[in-house]
């Protein structure tokens, strides 16, 4: 699996977990209040629950997951995210989906996966239609169809889903329509997506569906490089070379830091790069000990 593939992979929890996460920490901040409060609000969404309050049933579920003012309970966590799914919740929906996807208190099911984000996403919820391009993308769960995964991703980024965007922008690359993948890259990289920035850094640097601008490029890189590891290994590379066009100092030290890392995180341009690093003695006093890091990783 490619290292694209494996970020796209790994988008698809990532997404409907963090929208998981959100609504936690704001059920937990009403919880912690106070302790006596936090009780009282869980009798109170345990009443609506039981009533079918959709936006109740998941507060429940979600207080019983994480044993907030309540036992913890997986059993009782299921039950009632999958009551807030049938009555069309859709945080609830993308959180179960990403329970079936993950295997997390379930069993792996990639087909039940599907079919939450599925009804997520037809009710025009972003990160499940996100989810649910993902999964038509890679085949997971459904057939393989890269025509209905590129309508789940416009769908879900024209309403600003920014890692859709970044799909999009990936299908214009394809396409060698540089000029679109500038348009929607650029939108996924002003929300902070690091692929995104790490991507359009390229198009500034080489002026292709954009005017060169290096200061913006190194700017972009820098962004991206906070968390992307084929920017920190690009970076490094950068370090390396004192004669590089983008001011990046030269720091053999620290570059080599990044490139080493980036190999540990499975970037095989970075590994390669180390490879031969180590092989022709290049940088041989600052080498040293990360080559010799390097093969003991290999062994």
């Amino acid at each position: 699996m490619t290292t694209r593939a494996i970020i796209m992979r790994a988008a698809i929890i990532a997404v409907a977990m963090a929208a998981v996460f959100v609504i936690g920490v704001i059920i937990s901040t009403q919880l912690d209040d106070a302790e006596s409060g936090g009780q009282n609000i869980i009798e109170k969404h345990l009443q609506a629950a039981k009533s079918g309050d959709s936006a109740a049933q998941f507060a429940v579920a979600e207080a019983y997951y994480r044993a907030r003012h309540i036992g913890e309970n997986k059993a009782e966590a299921m039950y009632w995210l999958e009551e807030a799914a049938k009555n069309n919740y859709t945080e609830a929906q993308n959180s179960l989906a990403a329970r079936y996807y993950k295997g997390d208190i379930v069993g792996r099911d990639l087909e039940q996966a599907f079919k939450w984000y599925s009804e997520s996403a037809e009710q025009g919820n972003a990160e499940g239609q996100y989810a649910l391009a993902s999964m038509y993308g890679q085949g997971d769960g459904v057939a393989q169809n890269e025509e209905l995964a590129y309508q789940w991703a416009e769908k879900s980024a024209a309403q600003g889903n920014m890692h859709s965007q970044y799909v999009l922008g990936l299908k214009a690359r394809k396409n060698n329509d540089d000029k679109q993948a500038v348009w929607w890259l650029g939108k996924s990289a002003e929300q902070g997506y690091c692929d995104a920035q790490w991507l359009l850094s390229g198009y500034y640097y080489a002026g292709k569906g954009v005017d060169k601008n290096i200061p913006k490029s190194k700017e972009l890189l820098l962004q991206a490089a906070t968390t992307s590891v084929a920017a920190q290994y690009w970076l490094g590379v950068l370090h390396l070379h004192e004669d590089n066009d983008m001011g990046i100092e030269k720091d053999e030290a620290r570059g080599l830091a990044l490139v080493h890392g980036a190999a540990q995180k499975g970037v095989p341009e970075a590994r390669d790069f180390l490879d031969k690093i180590c092989k022709d003695g290049e940088y041989a006093d600052a080498a040293k000990n990360i080559c010799a890091a390097a093969e003991a990783e290999a062994n």
